[in-house]
């Protein structure tokens, strides 16, 4: 399949030499770059959404007096997941305030 892309020329033309250092072609590198996109299944979302939603509620029994280590360990093991996640587009990427609070707000696009 062949792929368009619109850019600055001086951006392609620094990208090829970049390329060029690297020993590859511009080609493989946008090849290369696309085939390390993770892309979500339906499936996957369904079954992250209700992994965390476990995990979330599981946090939130902890008693007061269980202590710091029990609250820590659910909250670990909520980032595991998110890390571990074959569906996870960005390991990194956290939550912000702005978007915790936005009406359907989602994970990282």
């Amino acid at each position: 399949m062949e792929l368009t892309l619109t850019a600055d020329e001086a951006l392609i033309e620094r990208a090829r030499e970049y390329a060029r250092e690297h020993g590859t072609t511009l080609d493989e590198l946008v090849v290369e770059f696309l085939s390390g996109l993770r892309v979500w299944t339906q499936e996957e979302r369904e079954a992250a959404a209700e992994e965390f939603v476990r995990l979330a509620r599981a946090t939130a029994s902890v008693p007061e007096d269980a202590g710091q280590v029990a609250r820590e360990a659910a909250v670990a093991e909520l980032r595991r997941i998110w890390r571990e996640h074959p569906g996870n587009p960005d390991p990194d990427w956290r939550w912000n305030r702005e978007e915790c609070h936005e009406r359907g707000a989602g994970g990282p696009t």
